[in-house]
C-alpha cells in the first residue's frame, strides 16, 4: 500500500509540473492582464483569453 501511495504522489507531482511548464489544459478567460497571473510571468490578455494558457 505504501508503494501505491508513493507512485500516486509522484504522478500528481509530475502532472502539476507539466501543467506549470506548459500552461493550463483549458483556456483561461480574462479581462485584464492581472487576471492572467496564474499563467506565468509573461502572460497577457488578448481580449478574451490569457495568451500563454491557450496553447
Amino acid at each position: 500500500m505504501k508503494i501505491f501511495s508513493a507512485i500516486l504522489k509522484l504522478l500528481v507531482l509530475f502532472s502539476m509540473l507539466i501543467s506549470t511548464a506548459y500552461g493550463t489544459p483549458i483556456a483561461v478567460e480574462c479581462k485584464t492582464d492581472r487576471d492572467c497571473r496564474m499563467c506565468g510571468p509573461r502572460s497577457s490578455c488578448n481580449g478574451q483569453y490569457c495568451q500563454p494558457c491557450t496553447r
